[in-house]
């Protein structure tokens, strides 16, 4: 329900993307598309099913690159995540694909082809990890401890960028939603800014 929710993406979106942001170091969206969706959407409800493209500018030295959202029975084709024909996708995964191959993420990373998993041994841990679970590294952050992994500086820019796919879908298929980061607005459909800031009706007053 749109009233009620932020829909798939909401959902699972921060937990799936959220690596990916951080590796390819994400900054902003430079637009956003609705490619294809189940055709069932409504003034109240968000599409059963959507495929949705992010594309992502140059940024710190890397260069642009584009990324797809598959939900409600979409899916890549089976030939990028070499699924064979009849065996039933992952419920959830992430492919990344670049110019050397491809690496896939449901259940335990994998190089493609499979073959090349022998050319790479496990590589050594540069990142830190949580000491405990989220639940107990929130309170640690709360306390004034060391900063939860998914902090506000992360977490903030990185739902933003989740959640432009809403506004993708809103648009509707097609419709190619041009996204100015550091203002918060789109360009070319002004429209949809009434979608990102919302105008909060008058409070209590004596």
């Amino acid at each position: 329900w749109w009233d009620f929710g932020t829909g798939a993406l909401g959902d699972i979106g921060c937990h799936s993307l959220s690596g990916v942001f951080s590796a390819l170091r994400v900054e902003h969206a430079q637009a956003v598309e609705l490619i294809k969706d189940s055709g069932d959407t409504t003034a109240e409800m968000f599409p059963s099913a959507s495929t949705i493209r992010w594309d992502i500018p140059a940024r710190a030295g890397m260069a642009p690159c584009k990324l797809f959202w598959y939900d409600g029975g979409h899916y890549p084709a089976r030939e990028v995540g070499e699924i064979p024909a009849g065996k039933e996708y992952p419920d959830n995964g992430t492919i990344l694909i670049g110019d050397k191959g491809q690496m896939t993420f449901y259940g335990v990373p994998a190089l493609l082809p499979k073959e090349r998993m022998k050319e790479f041994p496990k590589p050594a841990q540069v990142l830190p990890r949580c000491a405990s679970d989220h639940f107990q590294e929130w309170v640690t952050a709360s306390k004034g401890g060391r900063p939860a992994f998914s902090n506000f500086d992360h977490a903030g820019p990185l739902t933003e960028f989740v959640l432009l796919g809403n506004l993708a879908l809103r648009a509707g298929v097609g419709k190619r939603v041009e996204w100015n980061g550091p203002e918060l607005r789109v360009t070319n459909r002004p429209e949809l800014n009434a979608l990102v800031r919302r105008e909060y009706r008058k409070g209590w007053t004596l």
